[in-house]
């Protein structure tokens, strides 16, 4: 019996000379695995639970150093970079090396942070494992650790030399994480592409329950968004920013609560749920687009808030707390935050000035809708 061929599509991230593919397959190929030539200088960085399940699989296809780190975004630090750097000198890296950073966010993060800084820059391939890093983190060359006042304020802009992208990786991805991934791709269609929107509307359980079709469509539908305006804005200083829609607030949660039980994905559905708030206080948003939007947020709130550890680490939560730490985000300038409010779906506006009882009412709102649900 033949194996079906793989399905393969390709994207582009148009940057002149350091322009860089991603490439998106249903199956886990070899297309990531260094030239025979070039196998001793790649060192592979990845976290504990994936070299459990994947370490010996790839040593059979070839053969590198790797650096295991723990698991999780309260790992994401400087002491765990200078662990990695520690690593790459020990294993005697140079300029010629590549490290191939193999996992979710947090690796493609730390990974992509490593190979900007050692000596001055040496080369990186992503191979996103869950679907958060494949439609977001993993594209883009935004690379950092957290710092204990901010989430990714240590950090640096450094591309790629290309991103593998395998759904196959997705089969072994928990639900939670396919949920977190999710949020990632609701934000594009609220921000970007009413058109997305409208299919996510209507198909969003189709990627929860990983059919193939689905799943390949919104990272490709996601990784295309990015792609562009990754082009027209590569240093977040204008246009690139509308892709924090929902992080503001949801930087903010996760660095009051340790990064932990929280997850990035979950934050950013409660960060959602808040720029909508604050976007329908301002009348930049209609009430039936409020209404719409919030009704594709409300169930995967529901599902936040499902779990107990979740339930107490909120009720722990002090609002000032989270609202000062707004003021750590790294879109403020001027101690004002640039907020990215919908104006309507599929569109959005970047704004700053808005008043504290703003963010005030946005917070109380958010609280009201999550013992709501607790109720």
């Amino acid at each position: 019996m033949k194996t079906k061929a793989a399905s393969t599509k390709k994207i582009t991230v148009p940057l002149g000379q350091r322009s860089y593919p991603i490439t998106i397959s249903d199956k886990i190929s070899t297309s990531f695995v260094p030239q025979k030539k070039s196998v001793e200088k790649t060192i592979v960085i990845t976290n504990e639970t994936l070299a459990f399940l994947y370490q010996k699989k790839l040593s059979r296809v070839f053969s590198v150093r790797w650096i295991v780190i723990p698991d999780g975004e309260s790992h994401k630090t400087f002491s765990t970079l200078e662990h990695i750097v520690t690593q790459l000198i020990d294993f005697r890296a140079d300029r010629q090396t590549q490290i191939l950073a193999f996992g979710g966010g947090v690796i493609g993060d730390i990974a992509g942070l490593a190979a900007a800084t050692f000596m001055r820059g040496i080369p990186y391939v992503q191979v996103p494992t869950s679907l958060l890093a494949m439609v977001d983190s993993a594209v883009g060359g935004k690379v950092a650790v957290n710092h204990p006042l901010g989430k990714n304020m240590i950090g640096a802009f450094y591309q790629p030399r290309s991103v593998h992208i395998a759904t196959d990786f997705l089969k072994t991805l928990p639900d939670r994480e396919m949920r977190c991934g999710l949020a990632e791709i609701i934000k594009y269609g609220i921000a970007l592409d009413a058109k997305f929107f409208d299919w996510l509307e209507n198909n969003q359980d189709l990627v929860l329950t990983r059919q193939p079709e689905a799943v390949s469509f919104c990272i490709h539908r996601a990784c295309s968004i990015k792609a562009a305006v990754v082009a027209s804005d590569e240093k977040d200083t204008g246009r690139r920013m509308i892709l924090n829609f929902g992080h503001t607030f949801a930087h903010a949660i996760e660095r009051v609560s340790g990064y932990e039980p929280i997850k990035h994905g979950e934050a950013v559905f409660l960060g959602m749920v808040a720029a909508l708030c604050i976007s329908l206080r301002l009348k930049k948003l209609s009430g039936a687009n409020f209404d719409r939007m919030m009704g594709v947020l409300l169930p995967h709130v529901d599902d936040i808030f499902s779990r107990s550890e979740v339930k107490k680490s909120w009720l722990a939560l002090d609002k000032k707390d989270v609202l000062n730490a707004l003021y750590h985000d790294k879109k403020v300038s001027q101690n004002q935050i640039q907020w990215i409010m919908s104006t309507a779906v599929g569109k959005t506006e970047i704004v700053s000035g808005i008043h504290k009882k703003h963010t005030e009412e946005a917070f109380d709102f958010l609280n009201y809708i999550i013992h709501e649900t607790l109720a």
